[in-house]
């Protein structure tokens, strides 16, 4: 490089033969490369800092450069090895890298990644004092990274920092030609009519500032369905609402499906609910419809799905767009990663839960009854009467159809015209009030504070039956006492215990 007098940063790249262990000219890049960030590492320079000054003739490099150490640099890009290295686009929900690397990134939480630009989304530096402690500190640096809202490389990178070859520096340009590597995740190839992450028991502790709790709508199913497969209760899994998703495996994984009876296939040969079936590389799972009795059916895998919590809780919150994954129903696409199983399977079958489509709920008495603001007559009238579900309905609320109330009074006074109307009041999830002359069932999703009378509220234990309401439900309501409740309450997490303990009630 004296000869040509070339006196900025850049490049000689050679080939090397590991045979006969001899080097080959490639050829010089007279510019600033991407791996230039290794250098610097290992010669303790800024190059970039240096070539502006060069040219400034503020600066020259030194003759006598010695490296210390080693180091690697990853590069985390927007896109999915296990298909072909497509480009991956989307909002960033979780960005955290470890600062035991140095990252060189233009991302943060909230940042788009839009279809424009390169997908290079960081480049993570790892340096140590030679390389068998680099690759070590690479694979826990790795580990520790968090990039979530669009499908990245990372756990491409990370297999490969863990492989054989890569640690023993046994590598060629070939490489990854038979590098294979297992995703522990599945895609969503078609998402089904509303299909989102949820976790038990959700996200709590916000109700007093309005933000609900989401999680599944019926919480026995899903709780039932993580006991089967050895998870905690609280494991996150997909809640399928109507119509379900088709999924590609991308790597062995056991599962069940809970709630609703729907039509299920596992590479077009049909499956049953509430059964443990094993699902390897490649294989197809295809939900299709709930039949007539139930609104909802629950997919679990054992460990769990891995995303981050928001607020506490893995749930989806699709009204308020966060949590779960992307804030959002899954769409197609979505690479859904998957945590490692811990626990051996409990249950392989269990008799599945008596959803009909006539139901009978327990409630309790809300604090807006008779005489104050129904008649007697009205109240005894809605608990005799079979009601049905209002078409629009959602996971914010189930709206009833049967008899018109009988109010006690002929406006809300100062809260409003109609008699339904107060001031602001504290709701509880499962609280059953009235917007006008239509009750609705508060759902999961649905709001902490209104301004709406709530005539009965229905008891934790039956809480999951809300979930199963569908259009073909037939519905009546019956009053029990707070003892009871308790008792209810109490048997139900008994039973939960009993099947954890590999029994089937």
């Amino acid at each position: 490089m004296s000869y040509i007098k070339y006196r900025s940063a850049g490049t000689i790249e050679f080939l090397y033969n590991d045979v006969d262990q001899t080097f080959w000219f490639l050829e010089v890049n007279t510019r600033l490369q991407v791996e230039h960030t290794v250098t610097e590492q290992v010669f303790g320079i800024d190059i970039v800092e240096a070539m502006i000054l060069l040219q400034e003739g503020l600066y020259r490099f030194p003759d006598n450069l010695v490296s210390q150490g080693a180091a690697m640099q990853f590069r985390l890009y927007a896109e999915d090895p296990y298909k072909n290295y497509i480009p991956s686009t989307g909002l960033l929900t979780k960005v955290s890298f470890p600062s035991q690397a140095r990252v060189d990134t233009w991302i943060r939480e909230g940042i788009e990644v839009s279809p424009f630009f390169d997908p290079l989304l960081a480049k993570i530096v790892v340096t140590a004092g030679n390389r068998d402690e680099c690759v070590k500190k690479a694979i826990d640096v790795l580990s520790a990274v968090k990039v979530e809202g669009v499908e990245t490389n990372l756990e491409f990178l990370q297999n490969i920092a863990r492989s054989s070859q890569f640690m023993q520096a046994d590598l060629s340009t070939k490489f990854l030609d038979s590098f294979t590597y297992t995703s522990n995740a599945f895609e969503i190839v078609s998402p089904g009519t509303f299909t989102t992450i949820q976790d038990y028991p959700g996200r709590t502790g916000y109700w007093q500032v309005g933000v609900p709790p989401s999680g599944p709508m019926d919480n026995l199913s899903f709780r039932i369905g993580n006991v089967m497969l050895g998870n905690q209760e609280s494991d996150a899994g997909l809640e399928i609402t109507a119509i379900g998703p088709t999924i590609k495996f991308r790597s062995t994984v056991h599962f069940v499906i809970t709630g609703a009876e729907i039509e299920s296939t596992l590479n077009k040969t049909p499956i049953q609910t509430y059964t443990v079936y094993t699902a390897h590389p490649g294989d197809m799972l295809a939900i299709g419809k709930i039949s007539d009795v139930g609104q909802r059916s629950y997919l679990l895998v054992q460990g769990g799905i891995r995303v981050s919590d928001y607020l506490g809780s893995k749930s989806t919150f699709s009204l308020g767009v966060f949590g779960g994954h992307c804030g959002r129903t899954l769409r197609a696409g979505d690479a859904i990663h998957l945590n490692p199983a811990i626990g051996p399977i409990q249950v392989t079958e269990f008799k599945r839960l008596p959803i009909d489509s006539s139901v009978t709920i327990d409630v309790m008495y809300s604090p807006h009854g008779a005489p104050e603001f129904f008649t007697l007559e009205s109240v005894q009238e809605f608990l005799d009467a079979t009601w049905t579900v209002y078409f629009n309905s959602s996971r914010t609320g189930v709206r009833l159809v049967g008899p018109t109330p009988k109010w006690a009074r002929s406006d809300g006074g100062e809260a409003g015209l109609h008699p339904s109307n107060i001031h602001d009041n504290a709701y509880a999830v499962g609280a059953i009030d009235f917007t006008g002359d239509m009750p609705i069932i508060l759902g999961p999703d649905g709001p902490s504070l209104g301004g709406f009378v709530c005539s009965f509220t229905i008891i934790k234990a039956d809480l999951w039956k809300m979930g199963q309401l569908s259009v073909h439900s037939k519905i009546r309501f019956k009053v029990v006492t707070y003892q009871q409740a308790r008792q209810k309450e109490e048997e139900q997490t008994k039973f939960i215990k009993e099947l954890r303990g590999g029994e089937n009630p």
